[in-house]
């Protein structure tokens, strides 16, 4: 991963302080939200170029990331993103608990109901 915020551009965050700054937080991030920043785009983009993640496994948190960059006024947000990414793409595979019938556990007698103790 990143060795720290210095990795990333120091361009960055700049939406941020187009987003008002007098704000609150909440006002602030629902702001960012609409307007996605292209200078905090640009600063998640080169954290998780980094971090060496293909554009397909950063996309979907792209969008949290310029976010988060943006409301926080901080380049260091885009870290929080880029670690989330990595963890989802280390993941090796899906449990298919159809193949590995003990593995699975009955329910409300064979019916997953609302209430079934487990």
């Amino acid at each position: 991963l990143l060795q720290g915020a210095g990795a990333l551009t120091a361009g960055g965050a700049g939406g941020a302080e187009e987003a008002g700054a007098d704000d609150g937080a909440g006002s602030r991030a629902e702001q960012c939200a609409a307007e996605l920043p292209a200078a905090d785009e640009a600063t998640c983009a080169a954290a998780f170029d980094a971090a060496k993640m293909s554009p397909e496994d950063a996309a979907p948190f792209m969008r949290g990331c310029v976010i988060d960059v943006c409301a926080a006024q901080d380049l260091r947000a885009a870290l929080g993103a880029v670690a989330a990414a990595a963890e989802a793409a280390s993941v090796e595979g899906q449990v298919h608990f159809a193949t590995r019938p003990d593995w699975c556990f009955e329910v409300g007698g064979g019916r997953p109901l609302n209430g079934s103790r487990v």
